[in-house]
């Protein structure tokens, strides 16, 4: 075997022999960026792969175009698709690269514009019977309005590392496949109606936002990722980054639109819209034309403190106006499980159309659980009509005695809400909050249900504050604890203790 790493393009662009051609092994397909033309000399006598003459097909083999993974022995279908764009200069891949300040524009002004490239890939997979893989590597990338408008394509980038250094920017996203969407006018990437069987993974999202600075405002732009409806779409997506982006995914484009079968897992995000749109928007098909809705959200992380550390203006900007989730009331059924939401103005919001409070909905059958809520001013806040709702097993941690907070706070029109299992702790006055508006809420409060350090400010405030029009049922044995004094329950609502 001629050793000619020294001389290989590959190997020079990650600067690691993890994924060299001499270190993947033979069972091809295990290493998803080896290029199409490297071949196997010798199957018997060598476990590696070599490259053939690698100092010969340097930058050749590393094409900016469409190169089909057919010739490859062992692979099972010819569909998928590798997309190579290797320059150095612009592809950021080694374990030493220091992070780009991404919210300065005059940064970004170097990163190509791959979009044709990757549609071509793209159209390529939807051409073929089986769909197909279009393969991205790591480096930053600008994209804008990929139309993935046929079945059966996975769009996967390289996976995001983050930074081990203690110091700022901390734990930041450091390596892995960057996508850079800087048009205003349309989204990252479009899957439209009628479209099934998409995958997208392992991809991180970047804007050219306003420098950090006093009175900061996010720039807007609509979501990375839109998925038009109506649609009985099926569709995951999986280890995605959004950092500082301004909305990262909208399940459907208004109520009745929804996009049906979805799976979101392994998220994180830091997001400025809200709050009447989210970093994740679900809206619903509404029951109609046959479409049900079934959407599941797991592992989705909303951590501003993190991924933005050292931008206190962002960070209070997101605090004051960012809504982390939020599900419309005409969605059939959405699951959201083992998600955080920290330091946002909303933390999980439900309504009842696009906008909080308008809107006639649907009943609903929406579940939140395992969750946790910190430091948001809203932990979960309910502006739905007559939707039905389950919030179980999850914490809501309010913003101390500083500033008004609240675990739960409901508009109440119509709604049925079972809060079972809850912790919610650190506001200033009340916990749970039933407001007046529309036809008021039915809340019922399960046992295991914990309210402990509640009315911080000594204003009186009780545990739980519902309004004239509402019904609170809860357990005899909720615990109200370390109230300064104050009482569990108050307002001149309908309390039924069971």
């Amino acid at each position: 075997m001629v050793n000619t790493c020294d001389n290989c393009y590959y190997h020079r662009l990650l600067n690691t022999i993890d994924y060299c051609c001499r270190s993947a092994p033979v069972s091809v397909g295990s290493d998803p960026l080896q290029p199409p033309s490297w071949k196997v000399l010798d199957k018997i006598n060598s476990p590696y792969w070599c490259g053939d003459g690698a100092d010969s097909i340097t930058k050749q083999s590393f094409s900016t175009g469409v190169t089909s993974q057919s010739g490859l022995p062992g692979t099972p279908s010819p569909d998928s698709i590798n997309v190579f764009y290797p320059d150095p200069n612009i592809v950021h891949a080694n374990n030493s690269w220091d992070l780009i300040d991404f919210t300065s524009v005059t940064d970004l002004s170097g990163i190509p514009d791959v979009t044709a490239a990757v549609q071509t890939a793209i159209n390529a997979c939807i051409g073929s019977p089986t769909g197909g893989i279009v393969q991205m590597p790591p480096g930053v990338f600008r994209i804008n309005n990929l139309r993935i408008n046929g079945n059966g394509v996975y769009l996967r980038g390289y996976s995001i590392q983050t930074s081990p250094s203690n110091n700022p920017p901390a734990l930041r996203p450091k390596t892995g496949t960057f996508i850079l969407h800087d048009n205003n006018a349309s989204s990252a990437i479009v899957v439209p109606n009628l479209t099934a069987s998409v995958r997208i993974s392992d991809l991180a999202f970047i804007q050219p936002q306003t420098p950090e600075g006093a009175a900061w405002s996010p720039v807007t732009f609509p979501p990375c990722i839109q998925f038009n409806g109506p649609n009985s779409i099926s569709a995951m997506l999986q280890r995605l980054l959004f950092w500082g982006v301004f909305q990262a995914i909208s399940l459907g484009t208004a109520a009745g639109q929804g996009v049906g079968t979805v799976r979101i897992r392994d998220v994180d995000m830091a997001t400025f819209c809200g709050p009447y749109v989210a970093g994740i928007t679900i809206f619903g098909n509404g029951l109609t034309g046959g479409q049900v809705d079934d959407v599941l959200l797991e592992d989705v992380n909303f951590n501003p403190d993190q991924l933005l550390a050292g931008s206190p203006n962002q960070q209070a900007y997101i605090l004051t106006n960012a809504c982390a989730i939020n599900v419309s009331a005409d969605n059939w059924l959405t699951r959201i499980t083992n998600s955080t939401v920290r330091s946002s103005n909303i933390g999980f919001g439900v309504s009842s159309t696009h906008g909080y409070g308008a809107g006639t909905g649907i009943a609903q059958q929406i579940r939140i659980d395992n969750c946790h809520a910190n430091g948001c001013i809203y932990g979960i806040f309910d502006a739905a009509t007559n939707a039905f709702f389950n919030v179980d097993n999850t914490s809501v941690v309010g913003l101390g005695s500083g500033v008004v907070s609240y675990g739960y706070y409901s508009g109440g029109n119509g709604s049925i809400v079972n809060l079972m299992g809850m912790n919610f702790a650190d506001v200033k006055g009340s916990a749970v909050v039933l407001a007046t508006f529309g036809g008021g809420t039915d809340l019922r409060i399960g046992p295991n249900t914990v309210i402990e350090r509640y009315n911080l400010d000594l204003g009186g405030e009780p545990a739980i504050f519902c309004d004239a029009l509402s019904t609170v049922r809860y357990s005899s044995i909720t615990n109200f604890l370390i109230g300064g004094g104050a009482s569990g329950t108050g307002g001149p609502g309908t309390f039924i203790s069971y």
